[in-house]
């Protein structure tokens, strides 16, 4: 049942993502308290990390081959 007296345009205000994909899945890491306390410093920690982590996930679909001959 409804709480009476609700807001009525409660999705105006709701949580909405970012690009294509949904965000729906969680990953847990253990870190150190220092990482902890950097990437908790940072204006969005979790865009921050997810930026960090599709940033090393593009790093490693390259070839490791970048020196020239």
């Amino acid at each position: 049942m409804a709480r009476k007296g609700g807001n009525p345009n409660i999705k105006d205000y709701g949580f909405s993502a970012e690009g294509d994909e949904a965000l729906d899945k969680t990953l847990c890491v253990k870190v150190t308290e220092s990482m902890y306390q950097q990437v908790k410093s940072q204006d969005n920690p979790a865009e921050f990390l997810r930026g960090a982590i599709q940033k090393a996930l593009d790093e490693q679909k390259q070839p490791n081959d970048t020196t020239e001959s």
